[in-house]
């Protein structure tokens, strides 16, 4: 009886693991790309279409500091990217910046960038960048800003080092303002060239630093 069971085991596995050969070959056969994202050289392909079903339309704003419905965040938070973000394990790592430091009294971080980082749109993401995206929040935020006060309430002021480095100092210390920074579009970097263009609405041109950039929404 174990050994029948154990053919049938056997051949089913041999089963699955042919249809799964021939989907790759049709893969192939119909778009010279298999399931694994290789041609079939075996070499890594660029380009093409990702189709993602997600539960909700993108119900507000697409303004990361505006918008509020999960589906809308879902989508975006691959178009914008912080300072810091979480790992799988929930320790905080580096997005756009490069290595960050606290200073003893908690009061001041300042923040390395990596260098070479562009908007969508093509401009550099730099110190007064990140200056502009805090004062955007702070100093010169709007009624609509909904989460303004949740990440950046604490902020007494942001400092431009260098190029390549920036301090934000804190008028009280905080200790949920690094997972603040790095939560879903907690704190993401928007391009100030194009803020300026739109007349601080991002609704209608969304633009960040993301692995996605944004194209139109059909």
């Amino acid at each position: 009886m174990k050994k029948r069971i154990f053919a049938l085991f056997l051949s089913a596995l041999l089963l699955t693991t042919v249809l799964c050969a021939c989907g790759d070959e049709k893969s192939e056969e119909a778009g010279g790309i298999g399931s694994n994202g290789t041609s079939s050289s075996g070499e890594p392909v660029t380009g093409g279409e990702l189709v993602v079903g997600i539960s909700q339309d993108l119900g507000d704003s697409l303004d990361p500091y505006q918008m509020t419905a999960a589906g809308t965040r879902e989508v975006m938070f691959n178009v914008f990217e912080g300072l810091v973000k979480p790992d799988s394990d929930g320790n905080y790592v580096c997005a756009v910046a490069s290595d960050y430091q606290v200073s003893e009294d908690g009061l001041t971080y300042t923040f390395k960038l990596r260098q070479g980082v562009k908007f969508h749109d093509g401009t550099d993401f730099n110190a007064e960048a990140v200056k502009y995206n805090v004062d955007r929040q702070t100093v010169n935020k709007t009624e609509d800003m909904l989460y303004a006060d949740f990440v950046f309430g604490d902020v007494a002021e942001c400092n431009v080092i260098d190029d390549y480095t920036v301090e934000i100092v804190l008028n009280k210390v905080s200790t949920p303002f690094l997972n603040n920074l790095a939560m879903s579009l907690g704190a993401p970097m928007v391009s100030p060239t194009a803020c300026e263009a739109n007349n601080n609405n991002l609704n209608e041109a969304p633009c960040g630093t993301g692995p996605y950039k944004f194209v139109r929404w059909d």
